[in-house]
């Protein structure tokens, strides 16, 4: 994955999956993280310098706005968590929020994560921060 917003959608993809307490979910959490700090790494990295993440996506006067399609289109585009601006940061935040809610609080999800590597634990905390 190259593109900063597939990546993106792959991380809010995996923290979704955390978020619904399946016991196979659960015992991967420790990929889960790995990749969620990485992406979130990658993602916060970006927006500190200013990068461009290079992506076709049509232009405004690309569309047809008479066109029902362009406004499916457009309607769909808003409403995606993806492209709505939302942080993926707080994305990630309110998804952990909710697995940790769904395993007893913080000391049930403290042993969901006791697997995870240290250094992965830290980094998520530090990202999150």
């Amino acid at each position: 994955m190259t593109y900063g917003k597939q990546r993106k959608l792959t991380a809010m993809a995996l923290a979704n999956l955390l978020a619904t307490n399946d016991p196979e979910v659960l015992a991967g959490v420790s990929g889960i993280f790995a990749v969620l700090s990485s992406v979130l790494y990658d993602v916060k990295d970006l927006d500190r310098d200013g990068a461009l993440i290079y992506t076709f996506e049509s232009r405004d006067e690309d569309e047809d706005e008479g066109c029902a399609d362009g406004r499916r289109r457009q309607a769909l585009k808003s409403s995606d968590p993806v492209h709505a601006g939302q942080s993926l940061a707080t994305y990630l935040k309110e998804k952990l929020g909710e697995c940790a809610r769904r395993n007893g609080g913080p000391e049930g999800f403290r042993r969901v994560v006791a697997g995870v590597d240290g250094v992965i634990l830290q980094q998520m905390e530090a990202l999150l921060a």
